[in-house]
């Protein structure tokens, strides 16, 4: 499909005599001319135009292409000047060439226009307006194309630095709602490494047109502290500007074994036994039905279902003291890996959200919202091996296991796992100012107060976990 794209617009180069005489050698190859091709294509026209416009990058070009192709007077022609007059686009935005086709304002008008054009294809039957429908939706296709191919182009030479000698090709990336892609390492002799890379979450998203916002660097501490934990896949960061960042995370399943906590929900009696034991497979859905006293005294004697208690809660635990979002309510978003030496399933966290900077901070609200087995996570909703650990079992029980979380636990070194995360994406920023530009002062101070942050939040949550009293006894 991109390929039949790239001849259309091939095509319309050569109707209108346009040249790319200072195309960067790199960007044309990514847009799918070279100088060859269109020299060779201009020299076979049959008619010239002495004024033609030189482009340097593919952005330019299709700048062009869109002021003129998406005219008003073209719409009106074919479709009616009435109907033109009820659409809200801005076709002063669509006709400048000098705008970058990735501005907000062009992403949402080509859009718009787009979403117009598609209810009157369902019943227009001019050829004419079929052609003009083709187009746009021709540009907007080509808008995509082009972020997509800057992604893989950043990626792969920086997998190529970071392994000399290997080769580097690509997959569709399928789900999510973040532009991204898989990537393959392949090195002579070694088994392929498979990376998933899509963009930060306030970047470029897959089917929306809509301009990346610059990157939350507390998102890409997330992601190292998540490594530095073991909780999360090796992971790496490469850009080409402060809101082009990518993130690239090797996959869960090297060297051992991954599933998402999804597989097991639909697998309950197969993979999901594996994973949460007999005693929590056998609740029934609705907690009032369900013995919580018998139920411990039987988890009593499950390990699997004991140790699916303790890591579920370090989840838990780990999105208090990040306040992540859409992480154990999104059975997509996270899972186990098993090495074959390991033993019981160990959790992987895939994805998240993480809060603005000015609600991070933790307080007693938060606390409470923990021994209420709630507070902003709907456990009461979630399915029940999950539901009994976090929120249906005794409160004590249930501080206890955190306890042990953070003090002999999973998260035991988590103070040290954010200082060494920080160190990693500090490192990252100041060796990329170049990339970054006049955005790497604040990247560097927003990085800072969620260092900081997560530290208070950690210290906070610990501390009113060691002296927290039920019935004036301590828990432990």
């Amino acid at each position: 499909m991109k390929t039949f794209y790239k001849f259309l617009f091939l095509i319309f180069l050569i109707g209108s005599s346009t040249t790319l005489k200072g195309f960067d050698d790199e960007e044309a190859a990514a847009a799918g001319f070279t100088h060859t091709a269109l020299a060779e294509a201009d020299s076979s026209s049959p008619r010239r135009v002495q004024a033609t416009p030189a482009f340097k990058t593919p952005d330019q070009f299709l700048s062009y292409h869109q002021a003129t192709v998406l005219r008003k007077e073209a719409f009106e022609e074919v479709v009616g000047i009435e109907t033109v007059a009820q659409w809200d686009i801005n076709w002063a935005a669509l006709g400048r060439s000098d705008l970058s086709p990735h501005e907000a304002v062009k992403l949402q008008n080509i859009s718009r226009l787009a979403k117009k054009v598609k209810v009157l294809a369902r019943r227009n039957t001019d050829p004419s307006f079929h052609q003009l429908h083709g187009q746009v939706l021709q540009i907007k296709d080509r808008v995509e194309d082009i972020h997509l191919e800057r992604l893989e182009r950043v990626v792969k030479k920086s997998l190529l630095d970071k392994y000399s000698g290997a080769e580097v090709d690509f997959d569709i990336k399928e789900g999510g709602d973040q532009l991204g892609t898989i990537a393959f390492v392949r090195r002579p002799g070694e088994e392929a490494l498979k990376f998933y890379v899509k963009t930060h979450s306030e970047g470029k998203l897959a089917d929306k047109s809509s301009a990346a916002k610059r990157v939350n660097p507390g998102e890409l501490l997330i992601y190292k502290i998540l490594e530095e934990l073991g909780i999360g896949s090796k992971t790496h960061f490469c850009a080409r500007s402060a809101q082009d960042v990518y993130i690239v995370t090797l996959n869960a399943a090297t060297g051992g074994r991954f599933f998402l906590f999804e597989n097991a929900k639909e697998d309950a009696q197969g993979l999901g036994k594996t994973l949460w034991g007999e005693i929590l497979g056998a609740l029934h859905t609705s907690p009032q039905k369900n013995d919580v006293v018998a139920v411990e005294n039987d988890l009593a004697t499950d390990l699997t279902g004991q140790h699916f208690v303790q890591q579920t809660s370090t989840l838990d635990v780990l999105s208090r003291i990040g306040r992540l979002h859409d992480l154990l309510n999104n059975y997509q978003n996270f899972g186990f890996s098993q090495d074959p030496m390991m033993g019981l399933p160990l959790p992987r966290i895939i994805d998240f959200r993480i809060p603005a900077k000015d609600e991070i901070l933790l307080n007693d609200t938060h606390f409470l919202g923990f021994l209420a087995g709630n507070g902003l996570f709907n456990y009461a909703w979630a399915h029940q091996a999950i539901r009994f650990g976090l929120h249906d079992r005794l409160q004590e029980k249930r501080v206890r296991t955190a306890q042990w979380v953070v003090g002999e636990g999973p998260l035991r070194d988590c103070e040290g796992a954010i200082e060494r995360a920080f160190r990693s994406v500090a490192s990252y920023l100041d060796e990329n100012q170049i990339i970054f530009g006049d955005h790497s002062g604040p990247l560097m101070r927003d990085l800072e107060i969620y260092r900081d942050a997560l530290l208070h939040n950690y210290r906070f949550f610990r501390e009113k976990l060691e002296t927290w009293h039920l019935d004036g006894q301590e828990a432990m």
